[in-house]
């Protein structure tokens, strides 16, 4: 009786196997890998190759910030920094952050490149923000030295809070790459200090140094005092 045809079920009808057949086909047909010149692909060491639809199929390259040339093939002098931001327990919340980091030489001059974040205490808490700062000139200048500030506003309001100020070390270094933890204060800075900064300027304290200050400009001016 558990031989007989009965229990062994039904064959699957020859059409179903030329349908699969068929799904299979065209799933290869349609996931077909083109053929890619090795040459033309790492064109661009760095960057993502563009090719222009003109007769010589010209080919152009878009560099990262870390890395320049005709074919990115030339790694910018530049800062590497990486920064993570602890708000005391204090801090009224909720409140959002933004944070100009910038290169200063030794006379206080904000070089042209500089890069932004928002911070949100209840959401970056453990975030660790990691930016490019580029020299000014390439190749950098070996006798210019250079630092970082980092100014703190509220987003919202736009007011100033606080600015830090972070040395470069070695900077012979092609490469600089600095790691550090900055702490937000529960209130804006408002320390008073002693520092000429003219008719234009307000002096200010550098929140993570002791005894280091500098002059805050009003807008539209600039300069160390």
């Amino acid at each position: 009786y558990f031989l007989s045809p009965s229990r062994l079920g039904y064959f699957p009808l020859t059409t179903s196997t030329i349908f699969t057949q068929n799904i299979v086909n065209k799933f290869e047909k349609e996931n077909d890998i083109p053929n890619i010149d090795i040459t033309v692909a790492w064109y661009c060491y760095y960057g993502i190759l563009i090719l222009l639809n003109d007769a010589n199929q010209t080919k152009k390259c878009l560099c990262p910030p870390n890395y320049f040339g005709s074919r990115c093939q030339w790694q910018s002098q530049r800062v590497s920094l990486t920064l993570q931001f602890r708000t005391e327990v204090t801090v009224v919340s909720p409140i959002i952050f933004q944070l100009i980091i910038m290169l200063i030489d030794e006379q206080g001059k904000i070089t042209p490149n500089h890069e932004q974040i928002t911070y949100i205490p209840d959401h970056d808490c453990n975030t660790k923000f990691n930016i490019y700062l580029l020299y000014p000139h390439r190749p950098k200048r070996a006798s210019a030295n250079y630092s970082i500030r980092i100014d703190l506003f509220d987003k919202l309001t736009l007011e100033y809070w606080t600015s830090y100020y972070l040395p470069i070390p070695f900077q012979f270094l092609p490469v600089n790459r600095i790691a550090t933890q900055l702490i937000i204060s529960e209130k804006r800075e408002n320390e008073l200090c002693t520092l000429s900064c003219g008719e234009h300027g307000q002096c200010m304290k550098y929140t993570n140094m002791n005894n280091s200050f500098f002059c805050r400009c009003h807008p539209g001016y600039s300069g160390a005092f």
